[in-house]
């Protein structure tokens, strides 16, 4: 279960259909380790990116913002990256040139996605979770979050992934 954003004594927590489900704070404990199972596979990367990624949800959106006091969706994406060596540009437009073209029906965790959402150049990027969704920093959503690729914004904006 991923807390993905927290409104008073609630916990919104992704379900398995996307959706936010609400649960009261006091009946939820929240642990500081990750559960493995044994005989588990090591994690690939793109998975260890994911897993990452996550613990920046409920992190606000800050426009040019790049600090756990706040992150707009690039600099989002390059803290990440960035946590693995992996150094990007600031700008999404820029990060978008960098690494290999994936074809949408390829895409894999820890993929990189970029959205044209107001039209003309890229201005949006998040991170490829699996199963159709991936997190990202959103100003419309108030800070890191998951959605749906699938979603009517972001299924029509969707103009490139790269590995």
């Amino acid at each position: 279960m991923g807390i993905v954003t927290t409104m008073g004594e609630w916990y919104g927590v992704l379900m398995i259909d996307g959706s936010t489900g609400w649960i009261p704070r006091r009946s939820v404990t929240l642990l500081d380790y990750d559960l493995v199972l044994a005989g588990q596979q090591a994690l690939t990367l793109g998975q260890q990116l994911v897993q990452a990624a996550t613990k920046y949800l409920g992190v606000s959106y800050s426009w040019g913002g790049y600090s756990w006091a706040g992150l707009d969706c690039s600099g989002f994406v390059k803290a990440v990256f960035a946590n693995f060596g992996i150094a990007l540009p600031r700008c999404s437009r820029d990060q978008a040139r960098m690494g290999q073209p994936v074809s949408y029906d390829q895409l894999q965790p820890g993929d990189r996605l970029y959205f044209a959402c107001k039209g003309g150049d890229i201005d949006h990027t998040g991170i490829y979770a699996g199963n159709g969704y991936f997190i990202h920093s959103a100003s419309s959503r108030g800070g890191v979050t998951f959605d749906s690729v699938q979603s009517p914004k972001y299924a029509r904006s969707l103009v490139a992934a790269r590995r």
